[in-house]
């Protein structure tokens, strides 16, 4: 195939970065190869079957306990990260608000304070990279080797101890160092870490000294991953992200959306289990400790003004969803961009003082900016009262629980039909609130207010007559506002024409820089003072998410406020992601989201003039203060108003749609949410924003950004649908592929035929030497690790993997006393097998000490007999199903004889690998094919990626070569058959039906 038939192609968005790095990661095994072992093991079950049937059920209750465990060491691990990044915030945002306590001005000590701020961030942020640098996979969320080991990636030297450890205090420094990350990334890979660690060092020895049982069944476990590490690591993610939120349904959703690529009923019940014990470790520890509730979202109650659904909302919803997907896809370009870049400076810099001297000066650099916009944008902004009237301004109801407590007095039971229609309940009675004496400056109290109005005429309303029915209440049952009869003898009553009255908000609403308290003349009462930019920087990432989806209160944080934060936030967040930082990007998407909604709910509350609304409706008020609303509000609105929106309700719709299309999971977030906040209102509005965030995303063209990130990684992801074009073509063209590649180094060999590393049954010691050392054309090292094994006659009778081979040799070589020069040779290897061991590249054996008694060792003992077999003209899509359900690291190709033809493993199923076909009357242009020439093993220099050899086409294919080489059998002449012999082949399958139908047109014709 000619390259320069080829169109010019535009930048690639798909496929590895880095080719090299993509070809030398291997694949797991996720079943147990069906070798002597497995074949004595069923013997054995079948002559002991009481014991066989003791085994299940100890492996039923092992299972059982592993999710407890699992699940209670998460637990632990997540309680030990939120309490470390607890005490250090804590302590940070303590010594940044003393900074700013006072300096109200912008003069130099407030210059001072802020060279100080970027000073510690950038401390903290550089101990934070020297954590990755001991231990470079804690480097970011991790989410995404989590999700590639899920799917059968080999990766799980990025789940050691060592990196669990790393992640761990990396991630408390810098989410307690004011960087823009949180901590619930990083629990699914310490969650997934903590199950393997587990299993491996604490259920597996415990099983080995359990009697022979137990043993037995340790020994079983062992050759299955899919039911060892594996499903542990499955149920270490989700409970690490339960944990992390508090919401156990939202983890088991979250393995069965992204993380667990080979799912099953049974795991779902497990992974429930453990998520449920994490949660509850969890809390039990945190209460101990005494932490402060950890929810993005405060549930609030007497949401009675936000019931009603209507067209205008959902056109808001679809309007912040939309916005959401079009940020959330630039958000994603950004970051993919940035650690493009850096992954690109790694490769180029090597491991060194040059590389780490930059990723230090690059944290310090974002550590900074974080550092002073914290310091900056709440002495940026003006500072808020903290009273009654803000937070009840404008509001719908649906109030905080805290602060309804300080805006009531008491509840009434009241009959339902005096209650007006908006306000009443479903029963004969309605609970009925009746307000604080300072939120309205006046009061219905029959017992006090006659004697107040006895002490002070001042005290009277004058008007309140006219507005009084016929019967009761009195006018004297109605008087100004005070606090107790102590206030009202000194004098200090609220004044009803401009009440206020103090609130308090509690340690979410810093006070920053702004004074103390205030006087209020007018009310005799001292106001409190609060900072709207540092309640949004100077708190926790948490804290930060749960204040922008405060409902109830519109005017508790200003626009300009929530518009700068947006804007640096969502800057210091690529930059932060980017970083060589531990931390994860789940909560500054929920951030940057909720920002973007209650700008939107802020826009709409305001220009359409919502404020205009009558309190009255708010909260289902006691009906004795009607006589007294329309005292004190005259011209407002009664009914509902068509386009009112509430600022909370739409930010919690931006929270959900930028994570949402960011992230590419809608069901973990509509589960998540939903499980958060419990409010079935909430239900439409999060599925809208959702829906509509996917379907922006999805015409961007935008992928999620952890499955983006595996390209940056170069992790070949096997996603769970084939591409749309790989229905197309049958396996036979992926192996031509490989053919023209192979002519295309060596200049020789069949372009029908791929190259092809076999082993006979009957090979030498010497022979397979020479097989492990075989080279992969423009290889540098050997990088074969599947071999088909052939009979006489060429024919297919199992599959052998490199590690195999070696062990064969190691066992072989022990015996004749030559056991320590063999694991001299095989720890000297550099290729990486599917158990996660390093194995040989220059293999040496010392063939010299063998017996010559053994000429062969036994390769039919130790090969996989039952391996997964594809005919050549099997589409590609029925492949991809194969490896996708069964979790298969090689697949042996056949031709109608049954003798091997090439191998295929994950890396040949990847979409951008797909063949294709050139016509020049009708040349294609469509971007698929571009991205397909970006990636062609056989492209030019010119058009071939940078990643490619120097003067080499690049190699896409981990199948092994050199057909026809000294160790090859499959090209061995077949004897000759008798005259009076048939052969039978296999070349299909056909249906009673199908040949029914080729029958019938015959006899039509015949007859």
């Amino acid at each position: 195939i000619a390259s320069s038939a080829m169109a010019p192609h535009k930048t690639h968005l798909a496929g590895p970065l880095n080719y090299e790095a993509f070809r030398n990661v291997d694949s797991l095994q996720l079943h147990a190869p069906f070798d002597w072992q497995e074949k004595e093991r069923g013997e054995e079950r079948s002559d002991n079957l009481q014991d066989s049937r003791r085994e299940e059920r100890l492996a039923k209750k092992l299972r059982q306990g592993l999710n407890v465990l699992v699940g209670v060491a998460v637990g632990l691990a997540a309680v030990l990260i939120r309490y470390g990044c607890e005490v250090l915030g804590s302590w940070r945002r303590g010594f940044l608000l003393n900074l700013l306590n006072g300096r109200g001005d912008f003069d130099w000590l407030f210059v001072q304070a802020v060279a100080v701020a970027i000073g510690l961030t950038s401390g903290l942020a550089v101990l934070a990279t020297c954590c990755v640098m001991l231990s470079p996979p804690s480097a970011g969320s991790g989410i995404p080797g989590v999700l590639a080991y899920l799917n059968g990636v080999n990766v799980e030297t990025s789940l050691k101890g060592k990196v669990m450890l790393a992640k761990a205090v990396g991630t408390i420094i810098s989410v307690g160092g004011g960087l823009a990350v949180g901590p619930e990334g990083p629990m699914v890979h310490v969650g997934a870490s903590v199950g393997m660690f587990v299993v491996r060092r604490c259920l597996a020895p415990a099983l080995r000294r359990m009697g022979p049982t137990c043993h037995q069944l340790e020994k079983e476990l062992s050759r299955q991953p899919m039911r060892y590490y594996v499903q542990a690591a499955v149920m270490g993610a989700g409970a690490g992200i339960a944990a992390a939120f508090n919401a156990p349904l939202a983890g088991t959703v979250f393995v069965v959306e992204e993380a667990a690529s080979f799912f099953s009923k049974r795991l779902l019940l497990h992974t429930f289990i453990t998520c449920a014990c994490a949660v509850a470790t969890t809390n039990i520890i945190a209460s101990q400790l005494g932490l402060p509730p950890e929810s993005v979202y405060t549930r609030t109650g007497g949401c009675l003004g936000d019931v009603t659904w209507s067209f205008s909302l959902a056109i808001q919803v679809t309007v912040v969803g939309v916005l959401c997907g079009l940020l959330a896809t630039l958000f994603n370009r950004c970051v993919v961009t940035l650690s493009s870049v850096y992954a690109k400076q790694n490769a180029g810099l090597g491991f060194g003082c040059r590389l780490y001297m930059r990723r230090f000066a690059v944290s310090a650099l974002v550590g900074g900016f974080c550092g002073a916009f914290a310091m900056c944008l709440p002495h940026s902004q003006p500072c808020q009262e903290s009273s009654l009237q803000n937070a009840f301004s404008g509001s719908r109801g649906c109030v905080r629980e805290d602060w309804l407590q300080q805006l009531v007095d008491g509840t009434h039971s009241v009959d339902t039909n005096l209650m007006p229609t908006q306000a009443r309940g479903d029963g004969p009675r309605t609970t009925a609130y009746v307000p604080h004496p300072g939120l309205f400056g006046a009061q219905y109290n029959p017992v006090l207010c006659p004697y107040a109005l006895q002490m002070s005429e001042a005290c009277r309303l004058k008007g309140i007559e006219a507005h009084l029915p016929e019967h009761s209440p009195q006018a004297s049952d109605y008087c100004c506002g005070f606090s107790n009869l102590t206030a009202l003898k000194a004098g200090a009553f609220f004044n009803h024409l401009k009440p206020k009255a103090s609130l308090r908000m509690g340690d979410e609403w810093p006070q920053a820089h702004c004074p103390g308290s205030s006087w209020d003349g007018d009310n005799k009462v001292r106001i409190s003072h609060y900072s709207p930019g540092a309640a949004l920087t100077l708190v926790s990432p948490t804290v930060v998410v749960r204040n922008l989806l405060t409902r109830g209160s519109p005017g508790i944080l200003s626009w300009t406020s929530v518009a700068l934060f947006l804007v640096g936030y969502f800057a210091l967040a690529v930059g932060s992601a980017t970083a060589w930082v531990p931390g994860g990007l789940l909560v500054p998407m929920m951030a940057i989201g909720a920002a973007v909604g209650r700008l939107c709910g802020m826009a709409v509350h305001y220009l359409l003039g919502s404020s205009s609304l009558s309190p009255q409706y708010a909260i289902p008020w006691i009906p004795e203060l009607k006589p007294l609303f329309e005292l004190l509000y005259p011209g407002s609105t009664i009914g509902q108003i068509d386009w009112e929106a509430n600022p909370g309700v739409l930010a919690l719709a931006g929270c959900a749609a930028f994570l949402s299309g960011s992230g590419s999971i809608v069901m973990f977030v509509l589960v998540l949410l939903l499980e958060v906040t419990l409010e079935p209102f909430l239900i439409p509005v999060i599925l809208i924003s959702v829906l509509a965030a996917r379907t922006m995303t999805s015409l961007m063209g935008s992928h999620g950004l952890y499955h983006e990130l595996m390209n940056v990684q170069s992790l070949p992801f096997l996603p769970e649908a084939a591409h749309w074009r790989q229905r197309h073509y049958t396996v036979k063209a992926l192996l031509r592929e490989d053919a023209q590649r192979a002519q295309a180094f060596t200049g020789e060999g069949d372009e029908t035929l791929p190259p092809l590393l076999t082993v006979s049954t009957h090979a030498s010691a010497r022979e397979i030497t020479d097989l492990l050392g075989e080279k992969l054309p423009g290889d540098a090292k050997p990088m074969v690790n599947g071999f088909p094994v052939v009979k006489e006659g060429g024919e297919l009778c199992g599959i052998v993997t490199r590690d195999q081979l070696l062990e064969l040799l190691k066992l072989l070589a022990s015996e004749v006393g030559s056991h320590e020069e063999m694991r001299a040779s095989t720890a000297s290897s550099g290729t990486r097998s599917g158990n996660g061991r390093r194995t040989g590249s220059d293999v040496f054996l010392p063939l010299a000490s063998l017996r010559p008694s053994r000429p062969t060792i036994g390769v039919a003992h130790v090969m996989d007999a039952a391996p997964f077999v594809l005919q050549e003209n099997t589409p590609v899509l029925h492949a991809h199903m194969v490896f996708a359900r069964c979790g298969l690291r090689h697949v042996v190709v056949v031709d109608s004889s049954h003798k091997p033809v090439g191998v295929l493993t994950r890396k040949s199923l990847m979409p951008w690998r797909t063949p294709w076909s050139y016509n020049n009357a009708e040349p294609h242009h469509d971007t698929f094919l571009e991205q397909r020439n970006a990636h062609s093993p056989i492209a030019s220099p010119s058009t071939s990626p940078r990643n490619s050899p120097p003067g080499t086409p690049q190699t896409t294919s981990r199948v092994a070569s050199r057909r026809g080489s000294k160790t090859d059998n499959t090209r061995q002449d077949v004897p000759d058959r008798s005259d009076d012999s048939v052969e039978v082949r296999l070349v299909g399958l056909g249906s009673a039906a199908s040949l029914g139908a080729l029958v019938q047109p015959s006899s039509a014709s015949a007859s």
